[in-house]
Order: C-alpha cells, then sequence, then structure tokens
C-alpha cells in the first residue's frame, strides 16, 4: 500500500480529490496547511497512474505496511455525528454517543472503503433518512432498495434499521461486497443482500423503488441510463459523489436523461440529487 500527499490550493481540493478517486486510490483524506493551502493524502494499491498523471515534484509517496495504513486512522477516530439522529462508531471503539441518537451504526471500514464520514456518503445518509421518514412504516417494509457502490454498507444498514423490507446492494469490488456483510452482520442487518457486480451488468429484474447511488461522476455519467432503468416508474434516484466543478455537467446529464430534479443539496464542495423519471 502507498499513501500519496500532495499540497494544493484549497480551491482545488474539490477538483484534485477527484482526479485522486479516479486514478485508483481507496480514499482521500485532508488537512489544512494553511488558509490557502491543504495537504491531501490518498491511499493507492499501485501508484503507476499517478506517477503517469503527475510529475515527480509534485507528491510526495510512501510505502506502508499493511498493520500501518490498516490501523493507523483507528488510533484518531472515535466515532462521529451524521445529524442529530444518526452517528457512527467503529465497531472497535468504546466510545459512546454523546447524547441521544436514534440510530447508531458500527463500522469496521479498515480496509479504506470509507467510514461515511466524507460529504457525499453523509448526505446520502441524511436524504435517504428523509426520505424514509416521510413514509408509513408499513410502506417502507413494502419497499425494495437498491445500493450502488455500497462501500462500507453503511446506506443499506441505515435502510435495514428503518425497517426497509428489501435492501440489495452491489460494488464492483469484491473485498468491499466481504466488508459491507461484515458491517451489516454486527449491527444485525444479515437481510441485506450483497452482490458483487458493476452498475452496467447488475440484473435487476422489474426495478426498485428506491435506488442510491453514491458514485464517481465519470461512472455516473458513463451509466445515467442504467441507473435510470434500476428505478421503477414511480421510483426515487438518489446521486451523490459529484462535485462541484462537475455540477453543471450533472445536470444537463440528468436533464437528457428524462430525469426531474426534486431536490438537491451540497456540503463542502459535494453534491447530492433527489431525482424522478420524468
Amino acid at each position: 500500500m502507498y499513501q500519496v500527499s500532495i499540497t494544493a490550493r484549497a480551491e482545488d481540493e474539490d477538483r484534485l480529490t477527484e482526479t485522486l478517486f479516479s486514478l485508483g486510490a481507496g480514499s482521500v483524506s485532508s488537512c489544512e496547511s494553511d488558509r490557502e493551502e491543504v495537504v491531501l493524502m490518498a491511499l493507492f494499491d499501485d501508484i503507476r497512474e499517478v506517477q503517469n498523471f503527475f510529475s515527480e515534484d509534485q507528491y510526495v509517496v510512501q510505502k506502508m505496511g499493511d498493520e500501518v495504513w490498516k490501523y493507523r486512522w483507528l488510533e484518531f477516530f472515535q466515532g462521529y455525528p451524521v445529524n442529530d439522529t444518526i452517528y457512527i462508531i467503529p465497531v472497535t471503539s468504546d466510545h459512546r454517543p454523546p447524547g441521544e441518537y436514534s440510530r447508531v451504526i458500527r463500522l469496521d471500514p479498515r480496509d479504506a472503503f470509507g467510514d461515511g464520514r466524507h460529504p457525499t456518503t453523509s448526505l446520502c445518509l441524511i436524504k435517504l433518512e428523509e426520505i424514509l421518514l416521510l413514509m408509513a412504516e408499513d410502506e417502507r417494509r413494502r419497499l425494495e432498495l437498491l445500493d450502488v457502490g455500497t462501500g462500507t454498507g453503511v446506506l443499506s444498514i441505515l435502510a435495514a434499521i428503518m425497517d426497509v423490507g428489501t435492501i440489495d446492494a452491489i460494488d464492483i469490488e469484491e473485498a468491499a461486497v466481504e466488508n459491507a456483510r461484515y458491517n451489516a452482520s454486527i449491527n444485525g442487518c444479515e437481510r441485506i443482500r450483497f452482490f458483487a457486480s458493476g452498475v452496467a451488468e447488475f440484473a435487476a429484474g422489474d426495478g426498485y423503488d428506491l435506488v442510491v447511488a453514491n458514485l464517481l461522476t465519470w461512472i455516473v455519467k458513463e451509466n445515467i441510463g442504467k441507473l435510470k432503468s434500476l428505478v421503477r416508474d414511480s421510483g426515487t434516484l438518489i446521486v451523490s459523489g459529484i462535485s462541484n466543478m462537475w455540477h453543471d455537467e450533472a445536470m444537463g446529464i440528468f436533464a437528457s436523461a428524462g430525469l426531474l430534479l426534486l431536490g438537491h443539496e451540497s456540503r463542502d464542495g459535494w453534491n447530492c440529487y433527489i431525482l424522478k423519471k420524468s
């Protein structure tokens, strides 16, 4: 495993973060160097794409042993609130939420598939909760939901905690699927069905009432037609993972695909959209 560090202007953080993900980063974190600069730290299994994209003077690379990169974050992460009702805690922590939270989710994200702190995931969690809270309990139990690019499985776990009846989750990475399945089990959510599959080849039958897709912009762009086909005519599509620099293009992609925007929220330079078939 390699840790790649890049110092950049604060205004370029969103663009550079998405670039690092597109080059194969498993995770990207940032810290302020000063008011005008940030340091981005990304984890890679293979840095050949980084070497081809950046010049040698633009980044610093450090080779890390498995025990270092998988567990170093646990020294600092005790848990965090997504909003007033959802709290995320690492399974290895004895920490308790500081207050009353109706939905506490435990995660073991040590394989770098994300712990839910990124704004794209937080926005998805919040919007998913908002939509489900508008439904009666018996309506939620009849609901069929698909989580595209499940990662840690946190969105599916929230849906299960809120009594969604049928939950399928897919991720192209086999290791992510195993990680998500384990996270589901430690939250008592074994009924979630996980599949190792990309969005393009996933067979969905007659579709889902609710599809949540937390994906990179280029994956959304290449698969918007398939994402639309996964949603029933009366269903809802939540799309996240779009940085501010791609917002206008994303709006055009949705419109061209015949998707109607019902809601939009941004946080820290990232965007989440609620869509329906027009």
